[in-house]
């Protein structure tokens, strides 16, 4: 019995080491745990404060226990924080025991934090709730560091709602819309709740829907941004063109990545911009037709082939009697002409020859053609038919004719320059023989070209030195067998050239402009000789129909006869019957 009685008494000495150590472990513990841990008894008294409670709440432990739990709760939660105790000290079931719930605490500068608080209770011996205890966590960082995450949400959903492109998020595996934005939403004219969740193929046609996975699936493939053009055509019938952007994000543990991240611009209004400003480039904007850039860059590219060139011709074409049709009725009735023949022409060449307008009435055409040249001919015969017909536009009538030169090539150039060159060649040739004529190029219009040039040249000079001068052919009367005026010739004797035919350097004269100061001199010269005849006999001068339609022609005159003092009624000015 006694050593029975000893060994329960070592063994209560060892439970209570045992028993004490736990406790040293415990208490240790609690007070370097970064925790808070509060314990109090049934009557809401504080019974144990660690030094993380006291860091947490301001409180040291000498000051806290004894206290009220309420020391710790804001006023507006007091009294419920009471009922609680109250309810769970009379054996009431306990509403937040094992649960981990997030309220406000005070602290002891009057400063309320947000807490994490687990809370758990003991029992005394019968059973009955001893006291509670609840580890407290300062969860103040997290909150502010949410709080900062909601606002960067906030704002991150701000600017993708308000980004002028459309942003898109899809499934890798799936290719189910996730996110989309209020752009996307405009661009396709679907609601979000109709795009979420759903294919392309589903949302699509399937001819845009195959653009659309294909590209995802290569930017999926390459890890990297793809830029792509795609086209969309909506419900409505109408069609956007945009340009995409497209990346893999969010990789898994194989790096693959889950997710497609979309931006896609609309350009459908900047390509139609883009297409207009390239068919200004190379398009006529009078007529619609191909400008001298388009007919050049084409006619190099017949002539560059790899293969060899490949025959063609080139015609130009000049109308005749424009300027006058021009002057006489003012440039928008010109205009009107110029574009009513323009669709001649396409309608005489048809669809497989380029007809080209070089600039004012100056046009061109671009065939294949065999090197004998036949169907040029024929094409140019059409031409001149459909340009002879007369033009009826608001209420007047022109009537014009075509010159055209040909060049064929390879035979006439080996290049655009030469050609052009060439068949311009060949068009001096047509207008210098006649309106409706139809020229090939040969070797020796080089020469006339050069000299028609030469005296274009020369006759600058001649007119500003004085060098052509009136000759006068008299007027007989043959029933009084007698001189009743002269008519007013021009002639120019070059000091190299010799005596220049008028034929040459009058027609060189009207197409270069020189004949409106031409004729103001030689009619300035005859008037003032006439003036110093003995005997008043008229005076006859023939005009260009580019000096009657040139400026104040009327006033010319008038001041023209007031210098030279001769009368009026002596004057006779002659037209050709061909102005007429």
């Amino acid at each position: 019995a006694l050593l029975a009685g000893l060994a329960r008494i070592v063994i209560d000495y060892l439970e209570l080491r045992r028993s004490r150590a736990a406790g040293r472990i415990a208490t240790l513990i609690a007070e370097t745990t970064s925790d808070a841990i509060i314990c109090a008894d049934t009557g809401n008294r504080i019974t144990y404060w660690n030094t993380a409670a006291a860091n947490m709440l301001g409180w040291s432990a000498e000051e806290a226990i004894g206290q009220p739990l309420n020391l710790i709760v804001p006023e507006r939660h007091r009294a419920s924080h009471a009922g609680g105790l109250a309810r769970v000290a009379a054996g009431g079931m306990p509403r937040l025991f094992g649960k981990v719930i997030e309220l406000p605490a005070c602290r002891r500068d009057g400063q309320e934090i947000p807490i994490e608080l687990s809370l758990g209770k003991w029992s005394d011996q019968d059973g009955l709730p001893a006291g509670f205890a609840a580890i407290v966590r300062d969860v103040s960082d997290r909150k502010a560091l949410e709080a900062e995450r909601q606002r960067t949400q906030a704002l991150l959903d701000t600017v993708i709602e308000a980004m002028p492109v459309t942003l898109f998020v899809k499934g890798a595996q799936d290719g189910r819309y996730t996110l989309v934005n209020r752009a996307f939403e405009a661009l396709t004219d679907l609601p979000r709740d109709a795009i979420l969740g759903r294919t392309d193929a589903e949302l699509f046609s399937p001819e845009d829907a195959g653009v659309f996975m294909a590209n995802d699936q290569i930017a999926l493939a390459s890890r990297d941004t793809i830029l792509s053009e795609e086209t969309l055509n909506r419900a409505d019938g109408s069609t956007r063109v945009v340009r995409s952007q497209k990346l893999g994000i969010d990789p898994d543990l194989d790096s693959a990545p889950r997710y497609v991240l979309g931006i896609s611009e609309d350009i459908t209004e900047g390509r139609a911009a883009q297409d207009r400003l390239s068919h200004l480039a190379c398009h006529d904007a009078l007529t619609g037709l191909a400008n001298r850039m388009k007919l050049t860059d084409r006619l190099a590219a017949m002539l560059d082939r790899s293969s060899g060139p490949l025959p063609g011709a080139l015609l130009c074409i000049d109308l005749d009697r424009f300027k006058i049709v021009n002057d006489l009725y003012g440039h928008g009735f010109g205009d009107e002409v110029l574009v009513e023949l323009a669709g001649r022409l396409q309608s005489a060449c048809g669809d497989d020859a380029l007809v080209a307008r070089l600039g004012g009435d100056e046009f061109a055409v671009l065939c294949e053609c065999e090197p004998d040249g036949v169907r040029a001919l024929l094409l140019a015969s059409r031409i001149v038919d459909a340009v002879k017909e007369p033009v009826a536009l608001s209420g007047r009538v022109a009537h014009l004719d075509a010159s055209l030169g040909v060049a064929v090539f390879p035979a006439d150039g080996s290049s655009a320059s030469d050609l052009l060159r060439n068949a311009d060649m060949a068009l001096y040739r047509s207008k210098a023989e006649g309106p409706g004529t139809i020229s090939f190029f040969d070797v020796s219009m080089d020469h006339a070209v050069h000299q028609r040039r030469m005296i274009e040249a020369e006759l600058r000079t001649a007119i500003g030195n004085g060098a052509i001068v009136p000759a006068y052919q008299p007027i007989m009367c043959l029933e009084r067998n007698e001189i009743v005026g002269f008519e007013v010739l021009a002639r120019w004797r070059h000091p190299t050239l010799g005596d220049v035919s008028p034929a040459l350097f009058i027609s060189v004269a009207e197409e270069s402009g020189l004949i409106v100061e031409l004729g103001r001199q030689i009619l300035t010269m005859a008037a003032t000789e006439a003036q110093r005849w003995s005997v008043p006999l008229k005076i006859a001068v023939n005009l260009s129909p580019v000096q009657l339609l040139s400026g104040d022609f009327a006033g010319d005159v008038m001041s023209v006869l007031a210098t030279a003092g001769l009368d009026a009624t002596r004057l006779e000015l002659e037209v050709t019957e061909g102005f007429l």
